[in-house]
């Protein structure tokens, strides 16, 4: 059967969704389970990493690094607690949910999403570190984050604005955004990749301080990248032939981003401390 895709991106071939009473209900409850899975993973892998993250985090001195982490990785953690209360009371777990909450409850996730992404700030400096500072380097790395930004709010504005939701605020399209938002965060990975595994070449010439740094850098960044592409290229094609994933989307991203960065974090000053 061919495609037949709207100015939403739906095809005909999709999945009809279930707008009766007991599936609205049950989207609602798996937002629900979703949302309070998050956070009790981020709170698990807290306790579980708050060792390392006192002696490479809290012991450092004031930098981007700590003052980036600090702010994004915490407030990603209340963020997620407070969408767990709010996910459990009746005015979004009752269904019909009301446009008013629907609609904060949106533009909050959607704004805890792109301060979460800000994480790529220490991957940035990780860059911009290993190029020995350069300039160009800097100026690039602060043009592209200023670039992804700027995407990521436009498009994020355009999906608000043009969203369509059911009665238990999960939206029935896919928003027109959703493939520049994605776009744009495959490309910063793939700057960051690429910059990082260009030094990678000259930095193995070097003793095997420099060769272990820019080995694990290379790898976290490698995992970074895998990481994106494979929620993209799930979440995206899922959301517009079978079904819509915004109620669990955002959960799901809390959790891989804050993973992925933690480690990139600990293994970067792990791997580091003692080389000058």
């Amino acid at each position: 059967m061919p495609l037949d895709f709207s100015w939403h991106f739906t095809p005909k071939d999709k999945f009809m969704p279930d707008d009766t009473p007991e599936g609205l209900a049950r989207k609602a409850f798996i937002r629900c389970c979703a949302t309070i899975a998050s956070t009790i993973v981020l709170f698990l892998e807290s306790v579980y990493l708050f060792k390392e993250e006192y002696r490479f985090i809290w012991r450092a001195p004031i930098n981007v690094i700590k003052c980036t982490y600090v702010l994004s990785r915490y407030l990603i953690l209340l963020f997620q607690i407070a969408n767990s209360v709010v996910v459990t009371t009746h005015h979004m777990y009752t269904v019909p949910v009301s446009d008013i909450a629907c609609f904060y409850w949106t533009c909050a996730q959607t704004c805890a999403t792109i301060s979460s992404l800000f994480l790529e700030v220490v991957l940035m400096v990780r860059v911009y570190a290993l190029h020995t500072k350069s300039l160009k380097i800097g100026v690039m790395l602060c043009c592209s984050l200023t670039v992804e930004m700027a995407v990521y709010i436009t498009t994020s504005v355009m999906a608000i604005r043009g969203m369509q939701v059911d009665d238990a605020c999960v939206s029935t399209t896919t928003p027109k955004g959703v493939f520049g938002f994605a776009a744009a965060s495959i490309g910063q990975q793939l700057l960051i990749w690429g910059l990082t595994f260009r030094r990678w070449s000259f930095l193995q010439t070097m003793n095997d301080a420099g060769q272990k740094i820019s080995q694990v850098m290379v790898r976290d960044g490698t995992w970074v990248l895998i990481g994106v592409c494979a929620v993209v290229s799930i979440t995206v094609p899922y959301s517009v032939y079978i079904d819509q994933v915004t109620h669990v989307l955002f959960s799901i991203n809390e959790v891989y981003l804050a993973q992925d960065y933690d480690t990139a974090v600990f293994s970067f000053y792990s791997n580091t401390q003692g080389v000058s």
